[in-house]
């Protein structure tokens, strides 16, 4: 076998879960030293409102909209059409424009906090 395999094998066995490891250390998580769950560029970055009645705009949005905001021991908790690991490390949608009249050509990145693409580049 070789040594890498060996290496992982050993890692895995020190790592996973049994019904006893569960049992005495439940590992929940901690709701209040969780980061954002939005990433936002500052203010002076130029920005541009999503209109979800331009096809486009509708597109953009619709990768990563809220789809639900729910509340767990007086936490709000907010779900994304794109889950990721329980919603704690959110997607990020970076979109490339080139010639869409009314926007600057360059990469945008998508808040969905604030409905808008913020241009980054």
């Amino acid at each position: 076998m070789p040594q890498n395999h060996n290496l992982g094998r050993a890692y895995h066995d020190a790592t996973k879960h049994s019904y006893l490891s569960v049992q005495v250390n439940p590992n929940y998580v901690d709701a209040s030293t969780q980061p954002s769950a939005f990433k936002v560029y500052p203010k002076f970055y130029r920005r541009v409102q999503l209109n979800v009645n331009n096809p486009i705009h509708s597109f953009i949005w619709l990768t990563s909209t809220v789809t639900l905001e729910k509340v767990y021991k007086d936490v709000p908790y907010i779900l994304r059409v794109n889950p990721s690991a329980g919603a704690l490390y959110p997607t990020e949608v970076y979109v490339q424009i080139r010639g869409m009249q009314g926007m600057i050509d360059g990469v945008y990145h998508l808040e969905v906090e604030n409905n808008c693409l913020t241009l980054i580049y």
